[in-house]
């Protein structure tokens, strides 16, 4: 189902991505790295017996069901742990995160983020040009960034930055940068690889025998029995 991740990060001006997808199923997990992996051995073992009583076609269409349905629960979690991990608003990290779902000829869901790097500026509560010291929150902490400032460019764009060279008396500056939505969502130690972690081994049973019937109740319905 979810677990492993992939990494492609470039650069402060570049997209990022990030994704927690399927690894071969080997329920314990391990974390290290940045990668989850997730057993489902012995939770598929409790199943076995239960599955053999149904047809073919409405394990199928239980399954993907099944995982869909965790699925999304697990990425609205995912959601919203970002949006408490990093502070930026939570339409950015839906824009930025979003799913691959399962169906018949896929049976794994993979949740995928692409973002480029926010800057420290997203995160202030005014820029008014000029000042020092501005305050901001990336990382959904309050910080002062001492030695920055807020300055407006020709462009319009209007950002926090600070000056850079011997002493800081050159006239050239750079932008701080603040987190970055796919590289947050597979930190070890992130909110959301517990949640994937800890749910699909306990949950996954549960919903899947729920899709059963389900499956059942839809194929009895459809065949006038």
């Amino acid at each position: 189902m979810m677990a492993g991740t992939q990494t492609n990060y470039t650069g402060p001006t570049k997209i990022y991505r990030a994704s927690q997808g399927p690894m071969p199923a080997s329920a314990y997990t391990q974390s290290h790295g940045g990668v989850i992996y997730v057993d489902l051995t012995d939770a598929m073992k409790r199943l076995t017996v239960a599955f053999n009583v149904y047809g073919d076609e409405v394990k199928h269409r239980a399954l993907y069901n099944a995982i869909n349905k965790l699925g999304d629960k697990l990425l609205t979690a995912v959601r919203r742990d970002l949006v408490q991990t990093t502070g930026a608003k939570y339409g950015r990290v839906m824009k930025a995160v979003h799913a691959d779902r399962a169906h018949p000829n896929r049976l794994f869901y993979r949740i995928v983020a692409s973002d480029k790097a926010m800057k420290v500026s997203d995160f202030a509560r005014s820029l008014t040009p000029g000042k020092k010291n501005p305050s901001a929150k990336p990382w959904n902490r309050s910080q002062r960034f001492k030695g920055a400032f807020v300055i407006r460019f020709k462009n319009g764009a209007t950002e926090i930055v600070k000056r850079i060279g011997k002493h800081n008396k050159s006239g050239k500056i750079r932008t701080l940068w603040g987190p970055i939505i796919p590289k947050e969502m597979i930190r070890p130690g992130n909110p959301s690889t517990y949640h994937i972690a800890s749910a699909i081994p306990t949950q996954l049973g549960p919903v899947l025998m729920h899709e059963l019937e389900q499956a059942v109740i839809r194929a009895k319905a459809a065949s006038g029995t």
